[in-house]
């Protein structure tokens, strides 16, 4: 970030585009929790599936299929809450405008 000597005094005034630059950063930001929370909630469905498709040997500590269940539930505690997440990217998208709508 440029210190107010590296602009000539400018970013304590702060210029015009400024403000919506930042408000703009919002949005990668929640696209990328969104992403995250997309890819978090597939795995987790994909691997209590397979489980509940193998039936009992699929809990063994033997099987595979346990140690997926284990890693890909305890990814909850990695990420942000769900609706954290969803909260930040309607929030982002109202500030983007979001989709108008002919009516």
């Amino acid at each position: 970030m440029a210190t107010a000597d590296q602009t000539g005094g400018r970013a304590a005034q702060g210029e015009p585009g400024e403000q919506g630059a930042q408000q703009g950063a919002a949005w990668p930001a929640a696209r990328s929790a969104a992403a995250q929370l997309l890819a978090g909630r597939a795995a987790a469905t994909a691997v209590q599936q397979a489980v509940a498709l193998s039936g009992s040997p699929g809990l063994s500590r033997r099987h595979p299929l346990e140690r997926y269940l284990r890693d890909v539930l305890s990814s909850r505690a990695h990420f942000p809450p769900d609706d954290t997440v969803l909260d930040a990217l309607a929030g982002a998208a109202l500030e983007r405008g979001g989709p108008h709508r002919a009516g």
